[in-house]
C-alpha cells in the first residue's frame, strides 16, 4: 500500500491534464495560476472555448481610463483585482 507521501508525490508529478476531466483553458493571469482555480473558474464561466487578457493594471499604470477604454462595451467580461493586502476577488458580466 502507497504511503501518503507517495501519493501526495505521484500526483505532484502528474500531468494536468491528467487531473481532470477536459482540458484547461490558458489563462494569461498573473493572479490564477493554480489548475484547481482555472477548472473552477472554467466550470463557472460555463466552459468557454477562450480567454483573453483585456487590461493588466501593471501593465497600463493603474489608470481608470485605459481600464475603461478596453473594457467598456465587452460582453462576458471577468474582472479579477488583488489588493495591496494580497487578497483577490472579482465580478463577472454578461452586459456589454
Amino acid at each position: 500500500m502507497n504511503s501518503i507521501e507517495n501519493i501526495l508525490r505521484e500526483l505532484m508529478e502528474m500531468p494536468v491534464e491528467k487531473l481532470f476531466k477536459k482540458p484547461l483553458l490558458q489563462f494569461n493571469s498573473k493572479l490564477v495560476k493554480s489548475a484547481y482555480y482555472i477548472d473552477w473558474l472554467q466550470t463557472a464561466l460555463n466552459n468557454p472555448k477562450k480567454v483573453e487578457l483585456l487590461y493588466r493594471a501593471s501593465q497600463h499604470a493603474f489608470k481608470v481610463k485605459p481600464f475603461h477604454n478596453k473594457c467598456d462595451n465587452i460582453p462576458n467580461t471577468l474582472t479579477l483585482i488583488r489588493t495591496e493586502f494580497d487578497k483577490t476577488f472579482g465580478g463577472f458580466t454578461n452586459l456589454s
